[in-house]
């Protein structure tokens, strides 16, 4: 199963095949084995780099966990917070290492993956955003097997931001691709975060293997108020991973027909950027 994979394993594969409780699904990842990953996740990297120098992003540091995480900067007085968990092996700063590989021949794919849009947007509002990074150097003592090193960075912020505040404040969790499955199992494993939890949004995620009638009732009712972007055809026909996420938490994705999994977060960013403070109400 999905949770039982050693992520490394995802870079090395291309086809890796899931089992759920209801049947087999094969999911094609289409990790590429002529990926330069070092040259990617430099070119990650500098997305971050490029936004702190105009003092749109900066590192969030969790005293006493020697953790970092890249965040807007206005993450220490927003008022609410946005946390994206995003797919892999992508660094924090984009989100598909196919389109950001196959923008070094074309530079204008970078537009279509890099997280920019998500920054730009929200860091002089009173909403922030903070990105999980499966590859944080300060986490290199955790093993990348199963969602560990995610649920970890998760569990950190929840006890550092969440619990140390008083004034109310709430999260949001977008979960993209392994993200969208991360998120629902970190609810579902540790309830107590739901009280701060306002809502989901789940981009084309690979499924849960949880159903949703299964879920704890903080996760089920948080479920029926989620965003649920997933990948299609022009008819309006949700691909693979929608439709068998459709089936486990019935409800109905808004389906967005487009070349590339990896281009959906910023089709649908201003969709979810107008949605955002109804969500936090």
């Amino acid at each position: 199963m999905w949770h039982f994979l050693n992520m490394r394993s995802l870079v090395r594969n291309k086809n890796i095949s899931c089992q759920w409780i209801f049947g087999v699904i094969d999911i094609h990842m289409f990790f590429s084995e002529d990926w330069d990953l070092n040259l990617l996740n430099k070119k990650a990297a500098r997305v971050i780099k490029e936004l702190e120098k105009e003092g749109i992003a900066k590192y969030f540091s969790i005293p006493g966990e020697n953790l970092s995480l890249p965040a807007t900067s206005n993450i220490e007085t927003a008022e609410c917070i946005v946390v994206v968990c995003s797919g892999y092996p992508e660094h924090a700063g984009v989100w598909s290492y196919t389109l950001l590989d196959k923008s070094m021949q074309e530079p204008e794919w970078i537009k279509k993956t890099s997280m920019e849009p998500y920054f730009r947007d929200l860091y002089d509002t009173d909403i922030g955003l903070i990105v999980l990074n499966p590859h944080a150097e300060e986490l290199k003592q955790i093993p990348d097997e199963s969602l560990d090193i995610y649920l970890f960075q998760l569990q950190k912020l929840y006890d550092y931001i969440g619990l140390a505040r008083t004034d109310g404040l709430k999260f949001v969790l977008l979960g993209f691709s392994l993200g969208g499955e991360v998120v629902l199992r970190f609810l579902h494993t540790y309830p107590c975060y739901t009280k701060f939890t306002k809502g989901l949004i789940l981009i084309d995620p690979v499924p849960p293997r949880i159903r949703r009638q299964n879920m704890i009732p903080e996760l089920s009712e948080l479920i029926g108020k989620t965003s649920f972007y997933g990948f299609g055809d022009p008819q309006g026909r949700p691909g693979e991973l929608a439709e068998f996420t459709k089936r486990i938490l019935n409800i109905t994705p808004e389906v967005v027909s487009c070349q590339y999994h990896g281009e959906m977060p910023n089709l649908v960013w201003p969709r979810i950027f107008q949605g955002l403070p109804a969500m936090f109400k």
